[in-house]
């Protein structure tokens, strides 16, 4: 599992080495009249993969997109704080972005297990 290290406040666009996965450009933005977190992914040039993917707790967001799902497997918000995913200040401190291999997700439990430093993320 890595974490993608999304937060609600600042310019809310990061880019992430995922190694071997590549350099990806994640864009989150809350959406008030839905109540929702939702995420934009483009390639490292800043084109568009996929926009507007609702981040929702425990949800594998890749699993419609073949694309996403050769790129990154897994990609789920992972609930820390048993709150949900639903308040503008959620993302990043309540809730976070992470990505998992196969087997890696344990469904049972919704929560992660750092297994790998934020560090070694964004290396």
């Amino acid at each position: 599992m890595k974490i993608i290290p999304v937060n609600s406040d600042g310019a809310r666009r990061i880019t992430v080495d995922m190694q071997e996965r590549g350099t990806w450009v994640f864009r989150t933005y809350w959406n008030p009249t839905a109540g929702m977190w939702s995420l934009d992914i483009l390639t490292e040039d800043e084109q568009p993969v996929v926009c507007g993917l609702a981040l929702v707790p425990n949800v594998n967001i890749c699993e419609p997109y073949p694309e996403l799902m050769d790129a990154f497997n897994e990609l789920r918000v992972a609930d820390i704080a048993g709150t949900g995913n639903s308040t503008p200040d959620s993302l990043g401190s309540g809730a976070i972005l992470a990505q998992y291999d196969v087997g890696d997700f344990e469904p049972e439990s919704g929560i992660y297990s750092p297994i790998v430093d934020l560090e070694d993320v964004l290396q």
